[in-house]
């Protein structure tokens, strides 16, 4: 079953690492419409 909504992160490292490790994380991780807790 597809997703029914998907959001685009922008990564604050910068263009050249347009992705997320976990290790650089910081928790709780916040985006516009939700908070992730560490180990949700």
């Amino acid at each position: 079953m597809p997703a029914q909504e998907f959001y685009l992160l922008k990564s604050l490292l910068g263009m050249e690492k347009p992705w997320y490790f976990q290790g650089e994380a910081a928790y709780p991780f916040k985006t516009p419409e939700y908070v992730f807790f560490r180990g949700a």
